[in-house]
């Protein structure tokens, strides 16, 4: 019985963790903000998708996107302008989120010695992920000076929420694998 109100203490947290983060399986941007986000990856001439295998949201550059790399900011810089501030800095902690967990998930494959996908996160995902996120968070600067005094908050926010949205999912499953057991 015991066991039982563990199990459906866990659920309800998770359900709770999985509501305010993503559903796994879909991208996990809400969808107030992907016009935003597929008109600055194609100023930039990024691209985004998801990654169902890792169950993380990725932008991605192409070889040819350092390529007139002034004229695309440019362009970037009068669409994000024109976004209202509110707007614009929930889309950009959004976008953070997906970053920071990407680097979750790149640490918990470093730690696991899952070396093919730790490379893959860190060679291939994080560094155009990184890069449209600094310009995002360069022009939010810009465009809002007053952000800059709570952006690290948000942040370590944010990380905190993943930590803990993995730390329970873990608990979860673990209670899971005890009760098959």
């Amino acid at each position: 019985m015991k066991n039982l109100a563990i199990c459906i203490a866990c659920a309800a947290l998770l359900t709770a963790g999985c509501a305010a983060t993503k559903e796994k399986g879909h991208n996990p941007l809400p969808d107030r903000f992907h016009q935003l986000l597929e008109q600055t990856t194609q100023a930039l001439d990024y691209g985004y998708g998801y990654d169902q295998k890792l169950d993380l949201g990725l932008v991605y550059n192409y070889s040819f996107s350092k390529l007139n790399a002034a004229q695309k900011e440019k362009n970037f810089a009068d669409i994000v302008m024109k976004a209202d501030n509110r707007h614009y800095l929930s889309f950009c902690l959004h976008v953070y989120g997906i970053y920071a967990e990407t680097l979750y998930k790149k640490d918990r494959f470093r730690a696991d010695k899952n070396w093919k996908y730790y490379t893959y996160l860190k060679k291939y995902l994080l560094p155009p992920l990184k890069a449209y996120l600094d310009l995002l968070e360069k022009y939010l600067l810009i465009k809002d000076p007053a952000a800059a005094g709570k952006l690290s908050s948000y942040h370590k926010s944010i990380k905190d929420d993943i930590e803990r949205y993995y730390r329970e999912l873990a608990e979860w499953e673990a209670i899971q694998e005890e009760n098959s057991n």
